[in-house]
């Protein structure tokens, strides 16, 4: 996780550099990092999620076959941008890693909220069902603030947690999306208790379930820190993938989350800068929510 924490840096001197080039009067440092010991997770990119359009930003429209798919899947809307081949190169890197195996499950989170997880999982999801012969499912796990639903355009109840309660069956849950290949179950009504959901024997049932149907599983589940569900979902599948997003989580958060991996032996399939802009091209919006994608998965050589 080095090459995380210098890219943070990195970001950090470039935001420094600009503030002075316009004048601007900067006397701390801007999420000042620390030396320390190296971390151990390979890097790949992700897209960043825009709060809003930039002065002279085109907004992106969604086109007819997919009205209700909210303009944040990239992969969909603008299949052609860089972002979008980004996306594919990450989808290249999880297929080399896990070429072996016929059903691969991934738990996709962060260390805190606001790190952009949501949107990764969704965007690869979209683009791992470009391939004709996959089948993928997405499941949003966040049973404590679930958002899968608005950007897929449907109802976000009944889903998981009415699965996982016993009181609808799967088939009631899951629904297909105008994207074909790709399914989707909604994290349904916010329960009292999601971390005794996730952990109870439906869950198990669940699991088995969808790798004997699907080629890839993707679970958004809430960030780590704050709470345990990622980490109790993560030791029942694949691998586990972590966001991180340039300027906005902190060195801390990072050493923590790794330390929580660590202690816990869960299965790292790496780790996603997200917002990363080494080489930003002149008007290329989508360019500079990427850096460069290297190679995902920190147990490949194992």
């Amino acid at each position: 996780m080095a090459k995380v924490l210098d890219a943070l840096e990195q970001a950090r001197r470039e935001r420094l550099r600009k503030l002075r080039a316009a004048g601007a009067r900067v006397e701390a440092p801007l999420n000042p990092t620390e030396p320390g010991d190296d971390l151990e997770l390979e890097l790949v990119e992700a897209p960043q999620r825009e709060s809003a359009l930039r002065p002279g930003q085109r907004p992106v429209v969604a086109p007819a076959a997919h009205p209700h798919i909210a303009p944040e899947i990239v992969a969909l809307h603008a299949s052609d941008s860089p972002v979008a081949e980004q996306v594919r190169q990450i989808r290249t890197n999880l297929e080399t890693v896990l070429a072996k195996l016929t059903a691969r499950t991934i738990v996709i989170t962060s260390p805190v909220s606001g790190d952009g997880k949501t949107l990764v999982a969704a965007n690869l999801a979209t683009i791992l069902a470009d391939d004709p012969r996959t089948r993928v499912m997405l499941v949003d796990a966040d049973l404590r603030k679930p958002d899968q639903h608005r950007l897929f355009g449907v109802k976000g109840s009944p889903g998981l947690a009415e699965y996982l309660r016993g009181r609808h069956e799967l088939a009631d849950v899951a629904v297909g999306t105008s994207i074909p290949n790709l399914d989707f179950i909604p994290a349904g009504f916010p329960p009292d208790k999601p971390t005794v959901l996730l952990s109870g024997e439906r869950m198990g049932e669940l699991l088995k379930t969808l790798e004997e149907t699907y080629q890839w599983v993707l679970f958004d589940t809430p960030p780590m820190l704050p709470v345990t569900d990622a980490s109790l979902l993560a030791r029942h599948v694949t691998g586990l993938i972590l966001v991180v997003r340039v300027g906005s989580t902190t060195r801390g958060a990072i050493e923590r989350t790794q330390e929580m991996l660590a202690e816990t032996h869960l299965p790292i399939l790496g780790c996603i800068l997200n917002d990363f802009n080494d080489h930003a091209a002149p008007g290329g919006y989508y360019h500079k929510a990427y850096g460069r994608a290297e190679a995902v998965a920190a147990d490949e050589q194992g």
